[in-house]
C-alpha cells in the first residue's frame, strides 16, 4: 500500500525490517524507509514497529510523513575487523545535517 504524500516512496517500494538489541539486551524492530549516504557516512532512514520502540524517535517528521511521528536515524559503521554495526544518532548537529539532506533531496525530487 502506498502512502500518499510520501517523499521517499519512489526510492524503495519493498520496506525491509530490521531486528536489534539495545547494550542493555532490550529488542527493537524498525522498518527501514530510506538508505543514504552523506560524505563517507551511511545512514538508515527507520520507522519504529512496535509502540514500546517509540522512544527510538531521533528525528521528528515535520514535513515528512510518518505513521508514528518520526524517525529513528542510525549510522552504518564498520568495525576493525569489517563487521558491520548499526548506530543511534545522538549528535543534534548530525542530526541537523541529515535533516537538512533529506529535506533538500526530497525536493530534488518532488
Amino acid at each position: 500500500m502506498a502512502i500518499p504524500n510520501d517523499p521517499f516512496s519512489e526510492f524503495s517500494s519493498d520496506k525491509e525490517v530490521i531486528e536489534f538489541s539495545d547494550e542493555l539486551g532490550r529488542e527493537y524492530s524498525v522498518e527501514v524507509v530510506y538508505a543514504f549516504s552523506i560524505e563517507d557516512r551511511e545512514y538508515l532512514l527507520t520507522s519504529p514497529i512496535q509502540d514500546g520502540d517509540l522512544d527510538l524517535i531521533n528525528l521528528e517528521s515535520d514535513g515528512f510523513h510518518s505513521e508514528v511521528g518520526g524517525f529513528c536515524v542510525l549510522r552504518l559503521e564498520q568495525d576493525t575487523e569489517g563487521e558491520e554495526h548499526l548506530h543511534e544518532v545522538v549528535d543534534n548537529y548530525e542530526l541537523e545535517e541529515i535533516k537538512d539532506f533529506l529535506e533538500e533531496t526530497y525536493v530534488e525530487n518532488s
